[in-house]
């Protein structure tokens, strides 16, 4: 019916409205000689009305795109939409999609992805997100954060917070720059700008005692394979994830797996922790803490000389245990 480019061209012409219809108007001559051939007409329609969103491109608005305060759900319908209409192979896409998600969540990731396609891997992500909101407690669980006081037997694998936006830790992390004034060439630890820290000596014995009770540590047992393993756990809402020492792991003879990604990780003087690096995790073991609860863990292996097991802030949101910090134990399950 239309074979024409005139015939073509006129059709597209009685679709359009508002401003395109101004400009069509404008150029269009009654001998329909405006435009050679129907090509040329898309190609100069484009040319003046196809800009992309805010100036961007699709790819650029991708390499900028980030998680925030979504839920992983919106963050990944965002990210299709981009990604459709982009070339880019799929392991780039999956680069990305990693790179733009909340640091909670790429530690939560940080080895589930091996042999998982983009959409196997979003999918993932949204589970685990939407598990990680429905169990985030009602109270909040007291924090060792909340006393910025460091002692001589502050343990290495407690993870500090500072007043650092996470996205801005994490930029200052991967550019190995101090995490107090932001320059590169030395660690938090021994910033020429940073106040000395007090003397231990001169901290208040309420303070010391306070701190020291922010952590307690509970009797677990592990189990794989018909083996159990006896040991204590230490309970830090400070600790960014649940850790196990490497040289426990070695003496119990646990198998271990390598981490396609390397986490970052820091002590709270900003030191970090064995070569600073999550190179391992546990495979997945038997957890039983008291004598009805068990579930199934896998731990972050790091260098620790002072506990064998952290079950740190996230394994704290998960279960929103009622702890006793007079007595030191677990009394109730949420």
């Amino acid at each position: 019916m239309y074979v024409t480019n005139a015939s073509k061209i006129s059709l597209v012409c009685s679709l359009l409205t508002g401003k395109a219809l101004e400009w069509v108007t404008a150029v269009w001559r009654e001998d329909g000689t405006a435009f050679p051939s129907f090509g040329t007409f898309l190609q100069r329609f484009r040319e003046i009305f196809e800009h992309p969103e805010g100036g961007m491109r699709a790819d650029d608005r991708l390499l900028e795109l980030s998680q925030g305060r979504n839920t992983a759900a919106e963050y990944a319908l965002t990210f299709r939409t981009l990604a459709a209409q982009t070339d880019w192979v799929e392991s780039t896409l999956k680069l990305l999609f990693r790179k733009g998600l909340s640091l909670e969540l790429q530690s939560e990731l940080a080895c589930r992805d091996e042999g998982r396609s983009l959409n196997q891997f979003i999918e993932l992500t949204i589970q685990i997100d939407n598990l990680i909101r429905s169990r985030r407690p009602l109270r909040t669980v007291p924090t060792s954060t909340q006393y910025p006081v460091t002692l001589s037997q502050t343990e290495p694998m407690q993870l500090g917070y500072t007043h650092l936006t996470p996205e801005e830790r994490e930029r200052r992390i991967r550019q190995h720059l101090c995490l107090y004034c932001g320059q590169p060439g030395h660690l938090r630890a021994f910033c020429p700008t940073r106040p000395p820290p007090r003397n231990p000596s001169s901290v208040s014995p309420c303070v010391q005692a306070h701190h020291s009770s922010s952590c307690i540590k509970v009797p677990i047992v592990l189990s794989l394979e018909g083996n159990h393993i006896s040991t204590s756990a230490l309970l830090d809402s400070g600790a960014a994830g649940n850790f196990m020492s490497h040289e426990f792991a070695q003496q119990q003879q646990l198998p271990l797996i390598s981490c396609n990604s390397q986490l970052a990780v820091e002590a709270l003087d900003g030191r970090p922790l064995g070569d600073g690096r999550v190179l391992h995790t546990t495979v997945d073991l038997q957890l039983q803490t008291g004598t009805l609860h068990t579930e199934v863990i896998r731990f972050y292996v790091i260098t620790s000389p002072h506990n064998p097991v952290i079950l740190g802030l996230p394994w704290l949101r998960q279960h929103n245990p009622l702890i006793s910090w007079r007595e030191g134990r677990i009394i109730k399950w949420d």
